[in-house]
């Protein structure tokens, strides 16, 4: 397995990378994940998220040993994966307007207060952030890159599990079958609440 590639989900927050590391999960793709955040109203099929990622600045070693592993990464944290490892990055897109509705309802929830930028300009931002993480991942050797959108994913799971699975089909030292079927019934429309 050291050979394989270290997958990363990536995108803005609130974008379904949540959803996609349920999907690899259902096809038996081990998730790099500590168990510290857990489910919740936002997301109640769990976050599958590492927090020691969150640190990869200044600290890349947990995707040091992640070969065949999926990890969630922020679309900011992409300029710091650690030169070595074979990448497939997977990253989610979704309406900004659906991100930042989804984010405010979390942070209401959570009785947090957001960013200081008026949404008009937290769009463009993260706009901006987005082409930025997706022009480094395309410079990056040993990388490679599909892109999915939310809307998509949940509108026809099976498409987008085929990709996923024509996508792993290509990828260097890539021996595992995957279940397209498991993928797909992974996907859960209901939980599109923010549309």
């Amino acid at each position: 397995m050291t050979n394989q590639p270290t997958i990363i989900v990536s995108g803005l927050p609130r974008s379904g990378t949540s959803m996609m590391m349920q999907m690899l999960a259902a096809a038996n793709i081990e998730p790099l994940t500590d168990h510290q955040r857990t489910p919740d109203p936002d997301n109640p099929k769990g976050y599958y998220e590492h927090e020691a990622i969150k640190a990869l600045a200044r600290d890349p070693s947990p995707l040091l040993n992640a070969a065949g592993k999926a990890a969630k990464v922020i679309h900011r944290l992409l300029a710091h994966l650690p030169d070595g490892p074979t990448y497939a990055i997977i990253f989610l897109h979704r309406d900004i307007n659906q991100v930042l509705a989804s984010q405010s309802a979390m942070l209401e929830r959570l009785n947090r207060s957001g960013a200081k930028l008026d949404t008009a300009r937290l769009a463009v931002l993260y706009q901006n952030e987005v082409a930025a993480a997706l022009t480094n991942a395309r410079a990056r050797p040993n990388t490679h890159l599909l892109e999915l959108t939310h809307a998509d994913v949940l509108a026809d799971p099976t498409n987008a599990a085929n990709q996923l699975t024509e996508f792993f089909a290509a990828l260097p030292n890539w021996h595992r079958p995957l279940d397209p079927a498991a993928m797909s019934r992974a996907v859960d429309p209901q939980l599109h609440r923010q549309k």
